[in-house]
């Protein structure tokens, strides 16, 4: 008999970055199986969030929707303005520093499914057996990018689910070795499972994006740990001796993409960066195809 899976997809539309990527890494790739019982499957989203997802998903696989938490929603109200900002930094800050990893709601075990797959790094402590992507332990290298309250939250919940989980998988080995080492885990616990990549007998898409030159690529949320500012003072440098590269960055708009805009026109270089924003599957696979090279100088 087929084991019967849940996936936890409750994130919203470009809040997440790679996060997101990964959840629809893992819906396509399971649509492109030929699976014997489709409905084996089950994926949690948040209702009325996840059209980014729905084209992905597998035939036959189930949706099961839950109302955004009261919270998340003040929460979208609240980045609307200044002030609402300053209060939503200062509601975080209290709840981190009373963090505590989520117990089980319920929601994963009402689906009858055997295992369950939690993609994000906020997992729940499910009552059924599941599996926990930690993704990095970056507030562990990179602690000055984080508050105190964030990477104490992060030490508390990453710490639990991967003690409690049946099996953890991480993108390399080295991030193996790090979750081994940091939480004592067992290693034949833990999988590692390179990151998706478009496949090569996938039919070329059209991008939403126009790029009609050569250029390079960076897929990231201008989050500090993503290191925009030396990539950009590289290009720089490139073009002082003579060599012009476009950049395209693809990644969420806001305030941190707008500082690497100011950043990248201040060292004379705004005609050679494009930031497009956050873009749709079907475009940013495009832009990998489209690429001269990829460039990653996360931290």
């Amino acid at each position: 008999m087929e084991a019967r899976v849940a996936i936890d997809a409750r994130v919203e539309y470009g809040r997440a970055g790679g996060v997101q990527q990964g959840v629809v890494a893992i819906a396509s790739a399971l649509a492109a199986i030929d699976r014997p019982d489709p409905e084996a499957l089950t994926f949690v989203t948040l209702d009325g969030l996840d059209d980014w997802l729905r084209p992905h998903l597998p035939p036959g696989a189930t949706v099961r929707t839950v109302e955004s938490s009261g919270a998340r929603r003040v929460a979208r109200h609240m980045r609307a303005s200044r002030p609402g900002r300053l209060a939503l930094s200062a509601a975080v800050e209290l709840r981190n520093w009373s963090a505590r990893p989520r117990s089980s709601s319920g929601i994963f075990e009402s689906t009858n499914s055997d295992v369950a797959l939690f993609a994000t790094q906020r997992a729940e402590l499910s009552t059924i057996p599941f599996v926990y992507v930690p993704h990095d332990l970056q507030h562990r290298h990179l602690p000055e990018l984080f508050r105190a309250s964030e990477r104490y939250r992060r030490e508390v919940e990453y710490r639990a689910y991967c003690e409690a989980a049946a099996m953890i998988v991480v993108f390399t080995e080295w991030a193996a070795d790090d979750v081994a080492g940091a939480y004592g885990i067992d290693p034949e616990r833990i999988v590692v499972i390179p990151p998706w990549a478009p496949r090569a007998d996938r039919p070329v898409v059209v991008s939403k994006v126009s790029v009609d030159h050569p250029y390079a690529l960076f897929p990231a949320q201008a989050w500090p740990h993503k290191n925009h500012a030396s990539l950009l003072e590289a290009v720089s440098l490139l073009r002082h001796d003579g060599l012009d590269v476009p950049l395209v960055c693809p990644g969420a708009t806001g305030d941190a993409a707008a500082a690497v805009r100011r950043h990248a026109v201040t060292l004379g270089i705004g005609d050679l960066v494009a930031l497009p924003g956050y873009v749709d599957e079907l475009s940013m696979e495009a832009l990998w195809r489209g690429a001269r090279c990829l460039v990653f100088p996360s931290l």
